[in-house]
């Protein structure tokens, strides 16, 4: 079985961190990132220690699957949802299914986390842009220390694709339907 980018083990240790915010921060040169803030440093930084050592500095071949999804979700705040999980698209290309024993099936354990977000004043926007320039934008870690955040660029890791979505786009059988409450 094929352990994703978000496992039980990752999972624990995210929820540890406490994910309490996201934003987009620009460099000098105009680099785009989002920067995930969290609670507790310790965990959080693991998370992104664990991500580097499965991904790279660089995630070459996008196993860590980002979208955006813009528009109103019924019952949930005006917004966008942040959407990290694994790229079924990118481990199905680098699975060598041929190695397999004939009686083995692939099995891929999917999870995924999602964070709800108010609109910044132009945060997005700017980020969509700069994205659409540089075809490239880094993810990393942050926190808060006393009401300031606190951005660790040592752990930051290279995206070169996101998915931009809008809700009414979403079908219930599409991977980022996991951000909507669907009743049962």
């Amino acid at each position: 079985m094929y352990k994703s980018v978000i496992n039980e083990t990752f999972e624990k240790l995210w929820d540890d961190a406490h994910w309490v915010a996201s934003g987009f921060a620009f460099s000098p040169d105009n680099q785009a990132a989002i920067a995930f803030v969290f609670q507790n440093q310790e965990s959080a930084l693991e998370v992104f220690r664990q991500w580097q050592s499965k991904l790279g500095r660089i995630d070459v071949d996008e196993l860590l699957r980002i979208s955006i999804i813009e528009g109103d979700i019924p019952g949930q705040a005006p917004g966008y949802t942040i959407h990290l999980t694994s790229n079924v698209d990118a481990i199905l290309k680098n699975t060598d299914v041929s190695k397999m024993e004939d009686d083995e099936q692939l099995q891929i354990m999917m999870m995924s986390k999602y964070q709800r977000l108010q609109p910044q004043e132009q945060g997005l926007d700017r980020f969509k842009t700069t994205f659409a320039q540089r075809k490239e934008y880094i993810i990393l870690p942050a926190f808060y220390i006393e009401s300031n955040v606190h951005p660790h660029f040592e752990l930051s890791i290279l995206k070169k694709e996101i998915h931009f979505r809008k809700v009414e786009d979403i079908s219930q059988k599409d991977i980022d339907s996991l951000v909507f409450n669907y009743e049962k």
